[in-house]
């Protein structure tokens, strides 16, 4: 149990390296799209509640979980904000 939760956390702590990675390869298209990230946030936080509330699958909750910080992570790059 102990090292699931150990491995779970290691698999999301990379999720804002990949974002950097990510915000590096795309910038142009992540200034351009923002209103899309968020609304994909706001979604994948509905359906991460859901799964959480109706139907706990851990690997279903990770997955989109390492999503949502992924894309919270692109959105809050500072260097990627509108002027």
């Amino acid at each position: 149990m102990i090292t699931e939760v150990v491995i779970y956390l290691a698999i999301l702590a990379t999720s804002y390296p990949v974002a950097i990675l990510l915000a590096w390869l795309c910038e142009d298209e992540i200034v351009k799209d923002r209103r899309y990230f968020i609304a994909l946030s706001y979604f994948l936080v509905i359906i991460a509640i859901g799964i959480f509330i109706f139907h706990f699958d851990s690997v279903i909750l990770l997955s989109v979980a390492y999503m949502l910080l992924l894309l919270a992570f692109l959105i809050k790059n500072p260097k990627l904000r509108k002027n």
